[in-house]
């Protein structure tokens, strides 16, 4: 093939795409919140922790990766914003609500997401304001700290009391999550070492540390 021609085929590949015409190539997901969506305040007067009644627990990380759609690392960004819901739908009393971040995506171990992929995570928290007083609710999971890496076991929720349709969610609320670099490899989890990372667990108590130490293992360089 002469340079003339090879040149014009690099064109004509180029201009295929920059259309977009192209098997294989992929637009970036982006995470778009829904209206209604409501800025977190900055400071919290008390905390409420809800506790469920759950009759199984996951043991091992095997089951933890067959329970989850998506298991993803990457950085939770600093825009959460919640959503109250005050339609008597919710089991844990007159209101219900959730919290939305960006995660950025930055490797991808099971489900058809791509590196780069920005999604919405929900999370089980939420605030509330009487007499002056900010209440953070934690139903069975504590926020995650922004700006930091995080390794999480997903499933994308359909509707529910709890999420609506299309948001990523934990699998077993706080089994679902894990933040990188919380130990070396050798080093057992704690909660000194969770409270260093920004974690505190609402619920979860030796099946965290036992499948987190799995995860350092697996996925932690």
């Amino acid at each position: 093939m002469g340079r003339k021609q090879w040149i014009a085929g690099l064109l004509v590949v180029l201009a295929a795409c920059a259309a977009g015409s192209l098997p294989g190539f992929r637009v970036r997901r982006k995470a778009v919140k829904p209206e209604g969506m409501e800025k977190i305040p900055s400071h919290i007067d008390q905390v409420a922790a809800s506790v469920g009644d759950y009759l199984y627990f996951p043991q091992t990380l095997g089951e933890e990766e067959d329970s989850a759609d998506f298991i993803i690392r990457g950085t939770l960004l600093d825009d959460a914003e919640q959503k109250l819901q005050k339609d008597g739908r919710s089991p844990y009393g007159d209101c219900l609500g959730y919290t939305l971040s960006t995660f950025q995506v930055s490797r991808v171990y099971k489900g058809n997401l791509v590196p780069g992929d920005r999604i919405l995570l929900g999370e089980s928290y939420y605030t509330t304001e009487e007499d002056g007083k900010v209440t953070l609710h934690e139903v069975e999971y504590a926020p995650s700290a922004p700006n930091r890496e995080y390794i999480f076991f997903l499933k994308k929720e359909k509707d529910s009391p709890e999420f609506p349709h299309g948001f990523y969610t934990p699998v077993y609320k706080e089994l679902g999550r894990y933040p990188v670099a919380i130990a070396g490899k050798e080093s057992p989890l704690s909660s000194d070492m969770l409270e260093n990372c920004g974690i505190h667990l609402v619920q979860a108590g030796s099946e965290y540390t036992g499948i987190g130490q799995e995860v350092v293992w697996k996925y932690m360089e």
